[in-house]
């Protein structure tokens, strides 16, 4: 019975290209449908088998924690409902967050439980190479748009429903290819996963996130220094071959787009290309040369221009009166944080706060923020204190400090549910420990060097 709860949840972790769900309001989706088969057949191998020691001990810490989350979550929720007029629609808002956490941490549990199967955390890293199912599509812009993978025809959010979220799915892709490019030894099989994270990092440049863009610079960046160290390599020469090989892949993988992508991701940077305009019908009267020429007139990027850096003091002063939290639709509620482009003036949006802190400490007040800042101290901790640092340790750790940094400007509770993978993955590496416990670490690379 282990082995399919295994298989479901490989197969779940699979399925996190589609979240676009089954039955709307897509609650339903597959990742949270197949977390939760897996759920009730562990549930019943535990009680027909029961479980060793060492998974209960590493099981009763997050046993412990996790319900806090959701008690502080629960208590926020409830002092929106005595500030706020909250109605039917924000109740049931509510409940679908609470779904997808939930159904997010069973994941993570379900990792930890069987983390230490070398075989099974193998399988769980193939899975992330799913996304590069849309290569083909960065070679027709036609194509992209008929299928609906463009969110308002411009930007690539495969079937996803947001271009940010998806482009941290790809990004968790391509850290898996550098990683396996800068330690395969066969040139032919080098070239492969060049040729693949090119075509990964042209989808992620497509989706014009630019939270992404930051991640896999400072994820390139740490896998660079990392292999330096590790590798018996001349220091200087490869550091200089890898940077000329980063601009390369860069400059390809932004050749290759379609003309009307390119556009639509330099005005992500330089919006004044079309004066702030980004319907399709624009983009598409505006080529690359003539978009580059009125770059190089005005230079000045306006990043963000959604002037979403009014965003913070606004969630700052909504948490100081709220130390409690407001429960996870707290911008519906409070209508508090306010989003206005600097065009457009008289237009704004209701929206989230737009980093993971301040998400979490207005959703579940101080008591949140407090066990969310412990988690990434225990992250650390876990990465550091890894025996084995091959390449598994080397994709987690980089995938974790980009996907940190995303959720920093996006936030962490519900939409990440690959970061909680990742999460688990990492705690359930290798320690001193482990090492000394059992042969079978001893005897066992996560990940051989091919």
């Amino acid at each position: 019975m282990e082995n399919l709860s295994k298989f479901l949840i490989i197969l779940a972790t699979a399925s996190l290209f589609f979240r676009r769900g089954i039955i709307k309001p897509y609650t339903l989706q597959p990742f949270e449908i197949l977390i939760l088969l897996a759920t009730v057949v562990t549930l019943i191998s535990i009680i027909l088998y029961g479980f060793t020691k060492e998974r209960q001990k590493k099981l009763i810490v997050w046993l412990k924690i996790y319900p806090l989350l959701l008690f502080f979550l629960l208590l926020g929720s409830i002092n929106s409902c005595l500030n706020y007029s909250v109605n039917y629609t924000i109740i049931n808002a509510i409940l679908v967050d609470w779904f997808f956490i939930i159904t997010q941490f069973l994941g993570f549990l379900l990792i930890i439980y069987y983390g230490s199967d070398i075989v099974f955390r193998k399988n769980l890293l193939y899975t992330f190479l799913v996304p590069l199912i849309f290569a083909p599509f960065i070679l027709s812009y036609k194509w992209a748009s008929k299928l609906t993978l463009l969110e308002s025809g411009n930007y690539f959010w495969g079937l996803h429903q947001n271009y940010v979220i998806f482009g941290s799915l790809c990004f968790v892709t391509f850290v898996y290819l550098i990683v396996h490019l800068i330690y395969t030894k066969t040139k032919f099989i080098k070239l492969g996963y060049w040729l693949l994270a090119t075509i990964m990092l042209s989808i992620i440049i497509w989706t014009g996130a630019r939270s992404v863009w930051l991640a896999l610079t400072l994820a390139i960046i740490t896998i660079i220094f990392f292999s330096l160290a590790q590798l018996e390599l001349k220091k200087i020469k490869y550091f200089i071959f890898a940077i000329l090989l980063t601009f390369f892949t860069l400059f390809i993988s932004f050749i290759i787009l379609p003309t009307h992508a390119q556009i639509a991701v330099l005005i992500r940077i330089f919006p004044q290309i079309t004066n702030y305009d980004t319907r399709p019908a624009t983009l598409k009267q505006v080529s690359l040369p003539n978009a580059i020429s009125k770059v190089t007139q005005n230079l000045t990027p306006s990043i963000p221009y959604q002037n979403r850096e009014s965003q913070i003091p606004q969630a700052i002063s909504l948490f100081n009166k709220n130390f409690l939290g407001l429960g996870t639709q707290y911008h519906r509620a409070s209508q508090a944080i306010i989003e206005q482009p600097k065009i457009g003036a008289e237009r704004y949006t209701i929206t989230g706060v737009h980093n993971s802190f301040l998400q979490v400490a207005i959703s579940g007040g101080i008591g949140a923020l407090i066990i969310y800042c412990w988690l990434i101290y225990q992250l650390i901790i876990a990465s550091w204190r890894t025996k084995i640092k091959n390449q598994e340790w080397l994709i987690l750790t980089s995938a974790n400090l980009g996907l940190f940094v995303i959720a920093f400007f996006h936030g962490i509770l519900r939409d990440l549910p690959w970061a909680w993978i990742i999460m688990a993955l990492t705690f359930s590496l290798p320690t001193l420990t482990d090492v000394a416990k059992s042969q079978s670490y001893k005897t066992a690379s996560p990940l051989p060097k091919e």
